[in-house]
């Protein structure tokens, strides 16, 4: 999904941080939108355009490019495995199963 829309959804969702034409964000996109396919949560893209408003949103969370965070309430966590459809599903699944009060990193 569109990140414009990123607001407007309260639920567990994750957001996929890429800029135009990288080429490592180029090669993780098809794996994200496969793990978007076997976990129900909504995955938003936010391209570079969007890093002013993320970074205040979430401070110190993008690194480099690319960049996957999961945010539920005020819990935000970063992906930080081998970049697989595999791993992005088990981990968007296990950061959903934890308890919106767990913290990773604090906002």
């Amino acid at each position: 999904m569109d990140f414009s829309a990123y607001n407007q959804y309260d639920g567990p969702k994750a957001i996929f941080v890429t800029m135009n034409g990288c080429p490592h964000c180029i090669d993780f996109k098809p794996m994200v939108d496969d793990a978007s396919n076997r976990v129900p949560i909504k995955i938003f893209e936010a391209d570079d355009t969007f890093h002013s408003e993320i970074q205040r949103m979430f401070p110190g969370a993008i690194q480099g490019y690319p960049t996957l965070l999961y945010v539920h309430g005020d819990r935000v966590s970063i992906f930080d495995k081998q970049r697989t459809p595999q791993n992005v599903a088990d981990w968007l699944a296990i950061e959903a199963s934890r308890p919106q009060s767990y913290t990773f990193l604090k906002i």
